[in-house]
């Protein structure tokens, strides 16, 4: 038999907001403890937690009630993340890079794809968890 216990760790700043989040699961056996996970939220993670907190209080009070709250942001964030790379992937192959050596044009069109990429998944920001 194992137990799971999970740990949320809130580092707060000045402002006496959480800015960094990380969320640890111990599992404990016959053996001992052993740290199976460790993650904190990235950007895409604060950026939706600010967004429940502006736009959402009361469902992110329930979930931070429900002691749930950073499963669901890291679960959003791995979404987001996943359909970042997946838009990624389609926007190059839709707007293929220049062949150049020029630092300057490949600089300027890796940011055009990651302002794309950024707008496109503002929507998934914004939603709701």
């Amino acid at each position: 038999q194992h137990l799971r216990v999970i740990c949320i760790l809130y580092l707060y700043s000045e402002y006496d907001r959480p800015t960094i989040i990380i969320y640890i699961v111990f599992t404990f056996n016959v053996r001992g403890a052993q740290v199976v996970y460790i993650r904190k939220l990235g950007k895409y993670g604060i950026k939706v937690k600010k967004n429940m907190e502006e736009n959402y209080k009361a469902r992110f009070q329930e979930l931070v009630i429900n002691e749930i709250a950073t499963k669901k942001l890291l679960e959003r964030e791995d979404e987001i993340i996943n359909k970042k790379h997946k838009l990624e992937k389609e926007l190059m192959l839709k707007y293929p890079k220049p062949i150049t050596n020029e630092f300057l044009v490949i600089a300027k069109y890796n940011q055009m794809i990651e302002v794309m990429i950024e707008e496109l998944l503002q929507e998934e920001i914004e939603e709701i968890i």
